[in-house]
């Protein structure tokens, strides 16, 4: 038995794919953040840690790396941390319908995704996701461009 109508899993399926796939690179470029800025004894544990631990080590580097750019980075690392719950209602929810009563006595249903886990006001349609998994994309190109060049030279040589 399928949960989920094909229509709904076919309108769904290529929006959450592309943001669990850009979702994957975040993740890459902020555990290559921590890498760089630690040693390969220090690395070897610290890419053990949860992301969101590897995020605050991230954001502290390139904060470090980058101290005239200090408000920049972190509003773009309070970016990460508001997507990276969204993606946690993705990859542990799933789907939730809401209806609603309207005033002509019909019913109107809304399909979307929110956290089955705890009461929350959010509310993930497919447009969140698409502008999200853009934003994600535009948020691992900054953080590759924060990174030093010489100090990436230095660490890759």
């Amino acid at each position: 038995m399928d949960l989920i109508p094909s229509k709904l899993r076919a309108e769904w399926a290529p929006i959450v794919r592309n943001f669990i796939i850009e979702f994957g690179g975040l993740e890459s470029v902020i555990s290559e953040v921590v890498r760089l800025s630690s040693t390969p004894s220090q690395f070897n544990i610290l890419c053990n840690l949860n992301f969101s631990k590897r995020v605050d080590l991230a954001e502290a580097a390139l904060i470090e790396w980058n101290n005239d750019s200090k408000k920049i980075v972190s509003d773009s690392f309070k970016k990460i941390r508001e997507i990276t719950g969204k993606r946690n209602i993705v990859a542990h929810s799933g789907f939730s319908v809401a209806i609603y009563e309207l005033d002509n006595g019909g019913t109107h249903y809304k399909f979307g995704m929110a956290p089955t886990y705890k009461k929350s006001e959010l509310w993930l349609t497919k447009e969140h996701l698409e502008r999200d998994t853009a934003l994600l994309a535009n948020l691992s190109a900054l953080i590759i461009e924060w990174i030093p060049k010489d100090y990436l030279a230095d660490k890759v040589g």
